[in-house]
C-alpha cells in the first residue's frame, strides 16, 4: 500500500531492486536515485510550499490546489528529453515493434502532466500525480536502455569466453535465483544479487557471511500514510501481478463517483445523515479556527467501497 511519501516502500520500483520476472526484466535498468545530475527532478519529493492553493472566495471547497508552475515546468522539460529519446528509438523500423508497452507508458506520462497542470486536487493527490509521472519516466528510460544498451551485450556469443564490462551500471539492479539470468546480467554489466538457500551451497567456500542491507538505510520510507489507503496487492514479490496492480491503481487513482447516478436509498440517506451529524459534533468540540480533513469512505479516489464511516 502507499506510504507517507506516496511510494510503495521496498516494493517501489524506482528506489529498490525487485525480484526478477521476465515480463519486467527492464526494471533492473532503472537509474539509481540522483544518478542523472541533469534530471534530478525525477527523484524530487514535493513539499507543501510547492502546492499553490486555489484562492477563489466563491469556491465551496477549501484545500484544493495545483503543483507550482516552476516545478511543473522542470518535469515537462525532463519529459521532453525522454520523448526525444523515444522518438529516436521508435524511428528505427527494426526496433519499433520490440516494446509494445513503451507507447502506453509515454501516454501515461502525458496524461499525468495534463492532470498536474489542469486538475485542482488536494495536496496528497498532487504528490501521487508527481510520483506517477516520475515512475513512468524511469520505466520508459529503463525500457530504452535495456533494449539498446544492455540486452545486445547479453546476446553476444563471444562474451562466453570474454571479459565482462569494466564498470557495473549505476542502476537499481535485480534479485534473482536463476543462474542464467545472473550470467546475462553479469555480461551486460547490470547489478544483481544471486539468492540461494544455504543448504544448496554444498561444499562451496564462503569467505564471509554478511547481513542483507536494510532498505530503510537508503531513504526508503516505511511510515504509514495519513490516509488509510487500501492494500492494492498481496502475493509473491516476483509476480508480474504486483507490477500490474501498481499500474492499474495509478491509472484509476483520480476517479470519482458519477454524480448523475447517485442512489437515494434509505440506508444511504440515514448513513449520510449520521456522518453529517458526526462532523458537526466534532467541529463543535474542535472549536473555531481549526480545519480538519473529513470525508466519507466510498467508491472514489481511494479505491474502496465501504459504509458511511467518517474519516478524520
Amino acid at each position: 500500500m502507499l506510504h507517507t511519501n506516496s511510494l510503495y516502500a521496498d516494493d517501489n520500483l524506482i528506489l529498490w531492486p525487485q525480484p526478477y520476472n521476465v515480463f519486467n526484466c527492464f526494471n533492473s535498468a532503472i537509474p539509481r536515485a540522483k544518478s542523472l545530475s541533469a534530471l534530478l527532478i525525477i527523484w524530487w519529493e514535493p513539499m507543501h510550499n510547492d502546492f499553490i492553493l486555489l484562492r477563489d472566495p466563491a469556491s465551496p471547497i477549501w484545500g484544493l490546489g495545483k503543483l507550482l508552475e516552476l516545478k511543473l515546468g522542470e518535469l515537462k522539460c525532463s519529459v521532453l528529453v525522454l520523448l526525444s529519446w523515444v522518438h529516436t528509438f521508435m524511428s528505427n523500423p527494426s526496433k519499433s515493434q520490440v516494446l509494445p508497452t513503451l507507447s502506453p507508458m509515454v501516454k501515461m506520462i502525458e496524461h499525468g502532466l495534463i492532470c498536474l497542470g489542469s486538475v485542482w486536487t488536494n495536496f496528497h493527490q498532487m504528490v501521487f500525480g508527481v510520483r506517477d509521472v516520475q515512475r513512468c519516466w524511469l520505466d520508459g528510460l529503463a525500457m530504452l536502455d535495456y533494449m539498446e544498451v544492455y540486452k545486445p551485450w547479453m546476446g553476444l556469443a563471444r562474451l562466453a569466453v570474454g571479459s565482462p564490462p569494466v564498470e557495473v551500471a549505476d542502476t537499481i539492479g535485480v534479485f534473482t535465483n536463476d543462474i542464467h539470468v545472473a550470467q546475462d546480467f553479469f555480461h551486460a554489466g547490470l547489478p544483481f544479487w544471486l539468492t540461494q538457500l544455504a543448504s544448496d551451497l554444498g561444499q562451496t567456500s564462503i569467505l564471509a557471511v554478511v547481513p542483507l542491507l536494510v532498505p530503510g538505510h537508503y531513504g526508503i520510507c516505511f511510515e504509514s500514510h495519513c490516509f488509510n489507503y487500501p492494500a492494492i496487492y498481496q502475493g509473491l514479490a516476483s509476480s508480474p501481478q504486483k507490477h500490474e496492480a501498481i499500474l492499474l491503481y495509478a491509472c484509476n487513482f483520480l476517479c470519482y463517483p458519477d454524480l448523475f447516478t447517485l442512489h437515494a436509498s434509505k440506508m444511504n440517506t440515514s448513513t449520510l445523515g449520521h456522518a453529517e451529524t458526526s462532523v458537526r459534533l466534532q467541529a463543535s468540540k474542535d472549536g473555531p479556527g481549526t480545519r480538519d480533513i473529513v470525508g466519507v469512505k466510498g467508491k472514489g479516489p481511494y479505491g474502496r467501497k465501504g459504509k458511511g464511516v467518517v474519516c478524520k
